[in-house]
C-alpha cells in the first residue's frame, strides 16, 4: 500500500531518545548528556517563562533536514525543529544541530520545549487553531529570545517566522 502524499514514516527516519535507546543520539551527543540538558532547559523555561514544570521529558528525535522540510513545509525551507500540535510527546530536530556547542542551535530546542510545555498545560486551548498556534508561537519566540539574550545573542525573525542567518550577535 502506498503512503498518502505528504506522509512521512517518522519511525524510519528517527533516532529517538528514550530509556531503551543506545548510548548515543546519533548526532554526537550522549543520551545522558541530552537528558541532563533537557532537564536544565525545562527548569529554565519554568522559571523564566512561567510555564508549569512537566513531570517528564519529551522524546527527542533527530531527523534529516529533508524530512523536516517535507513534513513542515512540503518544499525547501529553513525549518530546524518541529513539535506536532497533537498529543505526542515527540520533538523533531534537524540532525545537523550542535546542541552542546552552539547556543543558537540550543535555542531551537528551547523553542520546541516551550511548545511541549504549552501542550501539556493546554495553553490557549479555548482558541481557534489559528489563534492558538499564533499565541503559542509568539510565546515560544519570546522565551527563545530571552534565552539567547543571556548569551548576548539576538533572534532575528523573517517572513514565516524563519531566522535569517545573520552574523553575530544574531542567530
Amino acid at each position: 500500500m502506498e503512503a498518502p502524499p505528504g506522509y512521512l514514516d517518522w519511525a524510519a527516519a528517527v533516532v529517538a531518545i528514550d530509556p531503551g535507546a543506545a548510548s548515543s543520539t546519533g548526532v554526537g551527543m550522549e543520551v545522558s548528556a541530552l537528558k541532563v540538558m533537557v532537564a536544565g532547559l525545562l527548569t529554565w523555561i519554568h522559571v523564566n517563562g512561567e510555564l508549569p514544570m512537566p513531570p517528564d521529558q519529551p522524546e527527542i528525535a533527530f531527523v534529516p533536514h529533508a524530512e523536516l522540510e517535507q513534513v513542515v513545509c512540503q518544499k525547501g525551507c529553513d525549518v530546524l525543529g518541529f513539535s506536532p500540535d497533537d498529543a505526542s510527546d515527540i520533538l523533531y530536530l534537524d540532525q545537523s544541530l550542535d546542541l552542546e556547542n552552539n547556543v543558537c542551535h540550543r535555542s531551537i530546542l528551547v523553542h520546541e520545549l516551550v511548545h511541549f510545555m504549552q501542550r501539556r498545560e493546554k495553553e490557549f486551548e479555548d482558541e481557534s487553531p489559528e489563534v492558538r498556534n499564533h499565541w503559542r508561537e509568539m510565546e515560544a519566540l519570546q522565551i527563545q529570545r530571552m534565552y539567547l539574550g543571556q548569551f548576548g545573542r539576538r533572534l532575528f525573525i523573517g517572513p514565516n517566522f524563519s531566522s535569517m542567518g545573520l552574523a553575530y550577535p544574531y542567530c
